[in-house]
């Protein structure tokens, strides 16, 4: 899809001055262990190619879901509060960002909740949770990046869901190309103030030229002339929209 580069149109967030977008994967490492239910998980991201300079207009986290059958899962069921656990198809989804990791016997972790969802378990749009708060934390304090804690609960007693609905971590039984359509992905959207540049030297173009229009007994050469024709094509390509093509298979999206 052709996007103009100075207006990502993303529903919900601001990105309208925001011209680079990035997707960042979940960094998998050894603390995954301490998650091993299917309704809490902690998500890593390591966003260090994101350059000082740049500013945030955005972030979000997009959350895959699998379809439900939930009359197949009832017909089946033989436990007595079957019934009941499928009455529960409302969940909410909870997205904390780790402010502390807690350390054994002496401090419990601390988190503080960024955005939440009441989600139904027939349904299996994407979910998407602006992060910004985080992202921002984490990009002014790098160390103090700990990642997120998502939740899944029950909307009525706030207990763990009982199915595998909302998708946070891989299954030990799902081949890696699912997995990798299905996991979640944080995208951040920066501007680089490329296109405020622009303007600005596209203003002192335009004061330059109406100093010399105060100045119409001034003599200039042809030289002058050549340098000034230059500078005005040069500023004109870097104007110009350019055809893009991206190798899918190169960054693992094929």
């Amino acid at each position: 899809q052709e996007l103009d580069s100075i207006n990502i149109p993303k529903p919900g967030l601001h990105t309208k001055t925001a011209n680079t977008v990035r997707s960042f994967t979940h960094q998998e490492s050894k603390i995954d262990k301490r998650f091993p239910h299917h309704h809490k998980f902690r998500l890593s991201f390591n966003l260090s190619s994101i350059p000082e300079d740049e500013k945030l207009k955005a972030a979000e986290l997009q959350i895959n879901r699998d379809a439900i059958d939930l009359s197949r899962s009832s017909s089946s069921s033989n436990s007595p509060n079957s019934i009941v656990d499928l009455d529960r198809t409302r969940y909410q989804v909870f997205v904390y960002d780790i402010l502390k990791v807690g350390i054994k016997g002496l401090r419990e972790p601390s988190f503080r909740l960024i955005d939440t969802k009441h989600i139904l378990l027939n349904n299996t749009d994407i979910l998407s949770f602006d992060v910004q708060p985080a992202v921002e934390r984490w990009l002014a304090t790098p160390k103090a990046n700990h990642g997120l804690l998502i939740e899944v609960r029950t909307s009525s007693e706030l207990k763990p869901a009982p199915h595998h609905h909302v998708r946070l971590r891989r299954s030990l039984d799902k081949h890696d190309d699912l997995w990798l359509q299905k996991q979640p992905i944080l995208y951040t959207y920066t501007d680089d103030e490329r296109f405020t540049q622009h303007v600005r030297e596209r203003r002192d173009v335009s004061s330059r030229s109406s100093h010399h229009q105060q100045h119409p007994h001034q003599k200039r050469t042809k030289r002058q002339n050549k340098r000034r024709s230059n500078k005005r094509i040069a500023h004109h390509e870097a104007c110009q929209r350019k055809a893009l093509y991206v190798d899918f298979s190169e960054v693992g999206w094929s």
